[in-house]
């Protein structure tokens, strides 16, 4: 049975398999560049780095057949959902959409952008499949993406270790919605590939060795901890010391003598 990738090395290899122009490796390349930035230090509820997750979904793409554009928008679908774009705008801001099109390319980010806003929930996953003839080519190509998705959560028994087996979405009726999108959707080998990732019934490890807390976080190493903690009270000394500056000001106009 084909193996999903986990590493970039890995997806090269995948990659090297397959008849893409120079131009398109460019593209896959731009993608990853994007993942390892957007989600530096973001890890899955599994454990695992995030930009391992990136390149498994990709890998999942690519292995159900997907053109170019559905494998870069994998290597960063959540990109909107839970990607550091180093500022405070929302996820989905046109600032953030204008720099991640430059990137990989307008079709890639509508990809991406339909996949933040089309959502995951049970009963998007029965419409969807209800629906799956009349949906338009974008929301079809999202769903291969989302597939591929719930597929790599889903490899080594990882759902058991994350946390993510009680979630709505992972219920034996969204999983069999899931086979019937990836049956309609995405080659043989790949469905093959999902119907043993997305399996239930698999023993559960021991309680010891379940790490996940059925979401995706950041874990920043002590040096960078320090760094932050140090530029916040750095921050916090400079507004203290500006609101009393401020403050007094205030007084002295309030009290002092009155110009006739």
């Amino acid at each position: 049975m084909p193996e999903i990738a986990q590493t970039w090395p890995q997806l090269v290899q995948q990659l090297s398999g397959t008849d893409l122009q120079p131009s398109e490796l460019s593209q896959v390349r731009r993608g990853f560049d994007q993942a390892r930035v957007l989600f530096a230090g973001a890890e899955r509820p599994d454990g695992r780095p995030f930009l391992d997750h990136l390149v498994g979904t990709a890998s999942g793409t690519l292995l159900a057949g997907a053109p170019t554009d559905t494998v870069v928008a994998a290597l960063v679908h959540a990109a909107y959902d839970e990607g550091d774009f180093g500022d405070t705008r929302p996820g989905a801001h046109e600032r953030h959409r204008h720099d991640l099109r430059a990137a990989i390319g307008r079709e890639a980010e509508a990809l991406v952008h339909r996949y933040h806003t089309l959502g995951w929930s049970p009963e998007t996953a029965r419409r969807c499949r209800t629906d799956l003839d009349a949906l338009p080519p974008l929301d079809r190509q999202v769903l291969v993406v989302r597939v591929a998705n719930e597929v790599d959560d889903g490899l080594s028994g990882a759902l058991h270790i994350s946390g993510k087996l009680d979630h709505r979405t992972h219920t034996d009726e969204t999983h069999d919605d899931l086979m019937a999108i990836a049956a309609s959707l995405t080659a043989p080998a790949f469905v093959a590939v999902a119907r043993d990732a997305l399996r239930r019934d698999g023993p559960p490890p021991p309680a010891v060795l379940v790490v996940g807390r059925g979401r995706s976080g950041v874990q920043l190493p002590a040096s960078a901890r320090w760094s932050v903690r140090r530029r916040a009270h750095g921050a916090a000394r400079h507004v203290r010391k500006r609101g009393v500056g401020l403050a007094h000001r205030v007084h002295r106009r309030l009290t002092g003598p009155r110009r006739p």
